[in-house]
């Protein structure tokens, strides 16, 4: 389940703004079978990588739905922004 809504919107701003949503969409999509093992690399990075909640955004990749609905959030914003 998603800890903490307002992050992923921050992610999710911030794949968009970087032009990246496209190209983490079609990953995630591609590597449906590998996303528990991208969020496992998202936890061990965390440390190295300060100022970055990556925890929120493993979490989704771990979720299903949490999955699905992050995506619909970045389909939205590539059809407004």
């Amino acid at each position: 389940m998603i800890e903490s809504p307002d992050e992923l919107e921050k992610w999710a701003r911030f794949l968009h703004e970087k032009r990246l949503a496209g190209i983490f969409k079609f990953l995630h999509e591609a590597g449906a079978p590998l996303n528990i093992i991208f969020a496992q690399f998202l936890y061990l990075s965390a440390p190295f990588l300060p100022g970055k909640n990556l925890s929120s955004l493993a979490s989704v990749l771990e979720n299903k739905r949490d999955s699905e609905n992050f995506l619909i959030s970045l389909e939205n914003l590539e059809e407004n922004g």
